[in-house]
């Protein structure tokens, strides 16, 4: 028997040259497109896998007690600080809402043309509804919306620590305590924080109320609840009728303490929000 040992050592090299140089590099370069294909997936997986939030704001009445400011624009557009209070909403969004839902209805084309289709980093899309109150200029979003959203109103401002505070929960609302009007709730809240009861017949029983701020953050089924219509305006209340939800259904509705709220009712209030954003822009 013949045994034949090759030795590895003894094999003449090839001289390097230009076709030896060509396949050096397009081994690298296949090995970096494979690197980028595969990184880009997995992005792309991530942004597939992670739900977008959507904000829903009512910004559909006129505001009449506003008086003679909203006779040629819509209340939400009335400039405070140099700029229209739903700019400074808009911008104020955190980053984990990146689509919003404006509810336009009086003077609509100035918020439209003002917004298009994407403001501050944000997809911008629009209902158009009638002033039936604040439970109708939701459900005209309804087909709009994903399994959750945060729901606000399109002249009052919020804070974005406290916006980013209801995103942490499924069902969640916020509150500041100060006097009461016609139709809020006085809210009252458990040891852990959570809905207790919204008593709307508190009027002559106290001077100051924990009083529902207008921003909510909700799930989809909310819809299931018939509309609550209010006796004499015949408005179709959002607030009544997520109480009853949440009633009806079991569902824990968290209730956060506001650090901070500017109410957009009437000229004074306006006057209030200059003062406040003025001071902010000095500080910046």
């Amino acid at each position: 028997m013949k045994i034949v040992v090759v030795s590895i050592t003894s094999r003449p090299r090839c001289k390097s040259g230009p076709r030896n140089t060509y396949k050096k590099i397009a081994i690298y370069v296949i090995t970096y497109i494979a690197i980028f294909l595969y990184t880009f997936s997995f992005k792309s997986m991530d942004v597939i896998e992670s739900p977008s939030m959507q904000a829903v704001i009512l910004a559909a009445g006129k505001g009449s007690r506003m008086k003679g400011l909203t006779e040629d624009r819509p209340k939400p557009m009335l400039v405070v600080a140099g700029k229209p209070l739903l700019e400074r909403k808009i911008e104020s969004l955190p980053k984990e809402i990146d689509e919003v839902i404006l509810v336009v209805g009086y003077r609509k084309e100035q918020i439209i043309s003002h917004f298009g289709d994407s403001f501050a980093g944000k997809r911008i899309r629009y209902v158009d509804c009638e002033p039936l109150g604040t439970g109708y200029a939701l459900w005209q979003a309804k087909e709009l919306l994903g399994e959750e959203f945060l729901s606000m109103m399109g002249d009052d401002m919020y804070g974005q620590e406290d916006i980013l505070e209801l995103l942490k929960h499924p069902w969640a609302m916020s509150t500041v305590t100060a006097p009461g009007f016609a139709t809020a709730a006085d809210i009252d809240v458990d040891d852990n924080g959570y809905l207790k009861s919204a008593d709307f017949d508190y009027e002559g029983k106290k001077e100051t109320i924990r009083l529902d701020t207008g921003i909510y953050k909700l799930q989809r089924e909310i819809f299931d609840t018939p509309l609550v219509q209010l006796k004499g305006s015949g408005e179709y209340a959002l607030p009544h009728t997520l109480f009853n939800h949440v009633k009806d259904k079991g569902r824990p509705l968290y209730v956060h303490t506001a650090k901070q709220w500017l109410k957009m009712n009437n000229p004074d209030d306006l006057l209030k929000a200059e003062e406040y954003y003025g001071k902010l822009q000095l500080k910046s």
